[in-house]
């Protein structure tokens, strides 16, 4: 949120300008940004992330309200990742203010398995896990996938060129001391070029299909390693779309 550009800030805050006072605003209690823009409406002012909305407590359970009523752990949810935990606290946070059943919001979250494409575990293959995040088209997402994935990785990083800077994902790859990295499409020499020169030379290029990807991906990896597809940019040229290209990731894996 506090990376918004203005145009954005301008529309979802009139999302809040016309509600009423019957109305709720919630926002995220951790950017100033979505305070300025819930405070656009006239309805009940409710934060997540903070009570009394819900949040994630030290102890990793979520919960809602100044009493603090447990709804589940975080380690049963099925996302990964703390941007995903904040969608929880969100979506908690609304669904309490229509009913207080424990359960059902819990039985909700254990069993949702987010968006197909996005961070979905494919599979498990010799103790390495095999990870789907094609959605993420865009350096920003790509960095959340990489902090929400614990183990060491190996990232499939490139494909079509809409201009995007890749100075900090390649900051972020060498924070994290990735296994390696397969840089492919049109963006892929940019990218190892920018690796190489911050010193970080465990690279493969030039691979044009899917099985070679994932054939190399798993060559490189270890057992308890991540092989994560989360490129930063679009699929343009090696494949129609990011569906498609998520799409024969999931079927070579699987095979």
């Amino acid at each position: 949120y506090n990376n918004l550009p203005a145009v954005s800030i301008y529309t979802k805050a009139n999302l809040f300008k016309y509600q009423t006072e019957n109305d709720v605003a919630i926002y995220f209690a951790d950017s100033e940004t979505s305070k300025s823009i819930a405070n656009n409406s006239a309805g009940q002012k409710i934060p997540y992330s903070s009570p009394p909305g819900a949040y994630v407590r030290d102890d990793g359970m979520v919960v809602v309200g100044y009493n603090q009523t447990e709804i589940l752990p975080t380690k049963k949810l099925k996302l990964l990742g703390a941007h995903n935990q904040q969608n929880v606290c969100a979506a908690v946070t609304a669904a309490w203010q229509v009913t207080q059943n424990v359960e059902a919001i819990a039985k909700t979250l254990k069993s949702f398995k987010g968006l197909e494409h996005r961070l979905e575990l494919v599979r498990e293959v010799g103790e390495i896990k095999f990870y789907d995040d094609s959605f993420g088209t865009t350096p920003e997402t790509a960095i959340v996938a990489m902090q929400a994935i614990e183990q060491p990785k190996v990232l499939i990083l490139g494909g079509s060129d809409k201009g995007a800077l890749f100075e900090e994902l390649t900051d972020k790859v060498i924070k994290q001391d990735a296994r390696h990295v397969i840089a492919i499409g049109k963006t892929g020499p940019a990218i190892a070029a920018l690796l190489r020169q911050k010193g970080y030379d465990k690279i493969t290029e030039d691979l044009e299909s899917m099985p070679k990807i994932v054939k190399e991906a798993k060559r490189q990896a270890k057992k308890g390693d991540a092989v994560l597809l989360s490129t930063g940019c679009a699929s343009f040229g090696l494949f129609k779309d990011y569906k498609d290209r998520g799409d024969q990731f999931n079927q070579v894996v699987q095979e």
